[in-house]
């Protein structure tokens, strides 16, 4: 049963995230927190950047500048992020990552 149940239910996640992250030309993603900001003054949202050795800079307004490698772990925090900066960068880097699972799901 666990193993039927497995596949359909990341199938179920591959589907439900495909759409979180919205591409912009330039190697850049906006999360999937674009129209809802969970910070008080309703900054926008962060911006990704992909680097050629696999790394995702999440780049924010306010000068808050975070490095994760491939797989979503944290690298580097900058000194001008806070605690909610980096929460909302380890959201959009796992949206971020999850398109990218499911785009490659559909080769």
């Amino acid at each position: 049963m666990m193993k039927t149940a497995l596949p359909i239910l990341a199938l179920g996640l591959a589907l439900a995230t495909s759409s979180c992250v919205v591409e912009v030309p330039g190697n850049s993603a906006t999360p999937p927190s674009a129209g809802v900001s969970t910070r008080p003054d309703n900054s926008p949202p962060p911006e990704l950047r992909t680097k050629p050795n696999g790394d995702i800079e999440v780049v924010f307004q306010g000068g808050c500048v975070c490095i994760f490698d491939q797989y979503g772990n944290l690298k580097e925090g900058g000194r001008s992020c806070d605690d909610l900066d980096l929460h909302r960068a380890r959201e959009a880097v796992k949206a971020h990552l999850a398109e990218q699972r499911a785009d490659f799901s559909d080769v």
